[in-house]
């Protein structure tokens, strides 16, 4: 039976894992742990790959990572390749160096981020290795507390992750996380039992194609083929568009000339058109105004975006967001 082909996401944030062929301990052994942390680090910076946490075990591996553009089975075949070749070099044996596909799930919350990066790190301690997840020297633990000089992880970008404005603050987040996830009945269950997990179906898919964030892609580079998000009234558009734009329903289809509704009025309009394939006799009805206003806001509002960058980036990314929002609740 054919796998099924993974779905990427530039940007995700992911929870990576693979064990060893037959589960054989590896990374006891110093010279394959260092060559393990080398190639990953190596590998990561021709591939644009944050690492925000990682554990090394004698017979598996646990990665957070952010990726950049490069699809993630590419840097992690990458690895994997270098890895097992190496390790069969220097062991004068042949054959497979990975019990199967690497494992990863995609992590779209941030309650989930938080508590994946210490779990990661507690792995030694669940594996009754130490008792205290700074004793191990093989994973991120050390550097996010400042008790040493980073190892492979990018220190900075990981207590972003808790979002405290400093990095004490940061380091006080991630330490409470860690003693929360110690105490939590799933941290010492398998991969199913982790929160982020509990919906598996297949191990071996970044992301379910049901919820494919829009920007996912397939192998090949294509968008997975989705069913298309529901037909949206102008007045659903209008009310959702109203949060970004920073005006009430009511005013903008309201008589007022203010200059900050006027403004609005020609920004929904150009949206709804431009962006979401609206009809314009449809807009100018939910506005309650003519089908000749309303292209006079439209002509405006592109005479306004091809002189000033500002506006047409405001645009931009008001679409985007729009649209972003209107997929995710279609798939929910």
């Amino acid at each position: 039976m054919p796998r099924k082909p993974r779905l990427f996401v530039s940007g995700g944030i992911y929870h990576v894992y693979c064990r060893t062929h037959r589960g054989e301990e590896r990374f006891s052994n110093k010279s394959d742990a260092d060559f393990f942390i080398e190639t990953v680090a190596e590998v990561s910076s021709a591939h644009q790959l944050t690492v925000l946490g990682f554990a090394l075990m004698s017979n598996h591996y646990h990665l957070v990572v952010r990726t950049g553009d490069v699809k993630l089975w590419r840097s992690m075949a990458a690895i994997h390749a270098r890895l097992t070749r190496e390790h069969n070099r220097h062991h004068r044996v042949l054959g497979p160096g990975w019990q199967s596909r690497y494992r990863a799930r995609l992590i779209r919350d941030d309650r989930d981020l938080r508590n994946l990066l210490a779990y990661v790190h507690l792995n030694p301690v669940v594996a009754g290795l130490v008792k205290d997840p700074a004793d191990y020297e093989l994973s991120g633990h050390r550097a996010l507390i400042g008790r040493t000089e980073p190892i492979l992880v990018d220190v900075s970008a990981a207590l972003r992750c808790f979002g405290e404005e400093t990095t004490r603050a940061a380091r006080s987040a991630y330490l409470r996380s860690v003693r929360g996830v110690a105490e939590a009945k799933w941290a010492r269950g398998t991969l199913r039992h982790l929160p982020w997990w509990k919906q598996v179906t297949d191990d071996h898919q970044t992301v379910e194609e049901e919820n494919a964030p829009p920007e996912a892609r397939t192998f090949d580079d294509a968008h997975p083929e989705l069913p298309p998000p529901p037909e949206e009234s102008p007045d659903q558009l209008l009310v959702r568009a109203c949060r970004v734009l920073g005006q009430s329903p009511a005013e903008i289809a309201g008589a007022s000339r203010r200059r900050s509704i006027s403004v609005a009025r020609r920004r929904f309009v150009f949206i709804a058109i431009c962006h979401f394939q609206q009809r314009g006799t449809v807009v100018a009805r939910a506005l309650g105004k003519s089908p000749c206003q309303v292209s006079r806001w439209l002509a405006a509002e592109i005479e306004a975006c091809s002189c000033d960058p500002a506006e047409a980036s405001f645009i931009e990314d008001a679409a985007v967001e729009l649209l972003t929002e209107r997929d995710f609740t279609a798939r929910a």
